[in-house]
């Protein structure tokens, strides 16, 4: 159990929690029912009165940061906690490759992320693979954007290849938050990946795919209680892959469900060859 790292500047003032576990080019690690937590509360004096702080959701640190590193998230027994577990943390895994040329990726299955900012960042991996895991997403502070949200569960930028299923994203349905469930944006051409059989449940946005995603399936994904289920390319023009190819028995249908009436299940605005925004 990986608990409350302090870090302080050369005067001894707290610099605030940084990252728990830190790898660069390396291969073939395997973390285990482990457990990255933040509860770090400090104190500020005033006129001899003592009032206790915890750090804001930009100060709370990250459970592994990786530049050029594979590696694997494993579970014991999800149902009975023996999993590994992200909690109270600005970042629960940010794993980034140098060099697009490179083949590095990372694996995660049965993970819970808990009260973390960003769950889980990746950017030019090649063949990420998510599954069964739960994120609760924060009501965050400060400001973002349409492609940059305050809080998202699984944000692959620039991925090439990617697997992202039976996952559970879940928000606080505060109208007035920024959380997003899943950002997916492809490096190139040849990439591909699916994203199948996960919830999405009180968030801002479910699903934002953005910029390029020319070969994703996305299918039998549930959306509830969003603000919006699906924002595709809501700032940069792109192209989306079609979903679906007719309503014949043999053919192939996404089978993707919205559950919410009188809802904006699906907003598109830059994608090439659409006629106008939807």
């Amino acid at each position: 159990h990986l608990k409350n790292p302090n870090y302080f500047n050369m005067d001894g003032s707290r610099q605030g929690s940084k990252h728990f576990v830190t790898m660069w080019d390396i291969r073939g690690v395997n973390f285990t029912d482990n457990t990255f937590e933040n509860t770090v509360e400090y104190e500020i004096v005033s006129n001899c009165i003592a009032s206790t702080y915890s750090w804001d959701d930009d100060s709370r640190g990250t459970g592994i940061g990786t530049f050029d590193a594979q590696f694997n998230l494993n579970s014991t027994s999800p149902s009975t906690g023996q999993r590994n577990r992200f909690i109270n943390l600005t970042r629960g895994i940010e794993a980034r490759v140098t060099n697009s040329n490179l083949v590095y990726n990372f694996s995660t299955d049965g993970s819970q992320f808990s009260n973390v900012k960003y769950g889980i960042f990746t950017e030019h991996s090649n063949g990420d693979f998510i599954e069964d895991n739960d994120f609760v997403l924060l009501d965050p502070n400060g400001s973002g954007g349409p492609e940059t949200p305050r809080s998202y569960g699984v944000y692959l930028h620039n991925y090439r290849n990617l697997d992202v299923q039976l996952n559970t994203f879940t928000g606080t349905a505060n109208i007035y938050s920024e959380e997003w469930g899943l950002v997916s944006q492809q490096l190139s051409g040849n990439s591909s990946g699916i994203v199948s059989r996960n919830d999405f449940t009180k968030l801002s946005r479910g699903f934002q795919p953005q910029l390029n995603n020319t070969a994703l399936e996305v299918k039998c994904n549930e959306f509830s209680n969003n603000q919006l289920d699906w924002h595709v390319n809501p700032l940069t023009l792109g192209n989306f892959s079609n979903q679906g190819v007719g309503c014949g028995l043999n053919d192939y249908r996404p089978g993707n469900l919205f559950l919410d009436l009188n809802q904006n299940h699906i907003r598109s605005q830059q994608v090439i060859g659409q006629n106008g925004p939807t």
